[in-house]
């Protein structure tokens, strides 16, 4: 790298590990600062939480408010179906096909900011995989 700053930061992690912390850490830290000590330039995000959290709102309101089915989750908060998590990853990149078509010099690095483009909290697929061994383990019958 022949720039002081990160082209691309990807953080993934376990459900609750501090991901969408760290990301508003960096957006509330003064670029000089993020710059000089973090190597991190300007931020463009695309983070999954958001739109996970729409769906988990979305559901308390059917169910709550207006008495309808809840579409994506049980009572419990679990998906109620596994093919929610590949939603989730399609949406994303969804978003960054628009980010694309919106700007076609989008991964250009103009030289008076250098480099970071994109920090992605992407936590989808070990939440995945912890959410299917879980839905799997409630069906099992129990022992007693």
């Amino acid at each position: 790298m022949d720039h002081d700053t990160f082209d691309v930061l990807i953080l993934i992690g376990r459900p609750a590990t501090g991901k969408s912390e760290i990301i508003d850490f960096l957006k509330h830290t003064a670029p000089d600062v993020r710059r000089g000590r973090y190597h991190i330039a300007e931020l463009d995000i695309l983070d999954d939480f958001p739109m996970l959290w729409t769906w988990f709102e979305e559901d308390r309101i059917l169910s709550q408010q207006l008495g309808q089915l809840r579409l994506y989750t049980d009572e419990g908060g679990y998906f109620k179906h596994p093919v929610y998590w590949h939603l989730l990853i399609e949406r994303l990149s969804l978003d960054y096909q628009k980010r694309q078509r919106d700007d076609p010099v989008y991964h250009d690095i103009p030289p008076r900011w250098s480099s970071f483009r994109a920090a992605v909290s992407m936590e989808v697929t070990v939440r995945r995989f912890l959410t299917w061994q879980t839905v799997y383990y409630k069906r099992l019958p129990s022992s007693t």
